[in-house]
């Protein structure tokens, strides 16, 4: 299997068959992705002496070629939402955070105050931040902010 555009082998496998119709599945099944991408892995082809390409899980926040990467996933995010009838929140990129991280800009204009940091969330540290009854209370895009607007987000 071979990436054509950049001339990258991506996958190669002797089957000793002379059509290749049924061959598209299994060498699908054995094109690599990031999910390979260990450092047990690693260590275990250089020991073999394999001359691999394993992507690791940050290749693409690096690679130019997908600066506007988070532009399409938001779209496609956005896309589904529709479809599904349910409500896009909003991500913490269409916050503004303070310098000093004790606040916040929402997307309506309004200043959040930070109300806990060093918080784990699906493993991922994290900082809170709420916003003032009066601006919450009537703000427009509360149902994009919260999964449960009916009973969240006052000081």
């Amino acid at each position: 299997m071979v990436d054509d555009k950049h001339q990258v082998i991506m996958h190669a496998e002797g089957f000793g068959e002379a059509q290749e119709q049924e061959l598209l599945v299994p060498m699908m099944e054995g094109t690599a992705d990031s999910g390979f991408h260990s450092e047990n892995n690693v260590r275990m082809l250089m020991e073999q002496g394999v001359d691999a390409y394993v992507a690791d899980h940050q290749f693409r926040k690096r690679d130019p070629r997908f600066k506007d990467v988070d532009r399409y996933k938001e779209r496609h995010r956005r896309e589904r939402a529709a479809l599904s009838g349910k409500t896009v929140r909003f991500s913490r990129k269409d916050f503004t955070l303070s310098a000093d991280q004790r606040s916040c800009i929402c997307p309506a204009g309004k200043r959040l105050y930070r109300n806990g940091g060093n918080v784990v969330i699906h493993g991922y540290r994290a900082i809170k931040f709420r916003g003032r009854k009066t601006d919450c209370r009537v703000c427009e895009f509360r149902s994009q902010c919260l999964k449960h607007p009916e009973t969240r987000g006052f000081l």
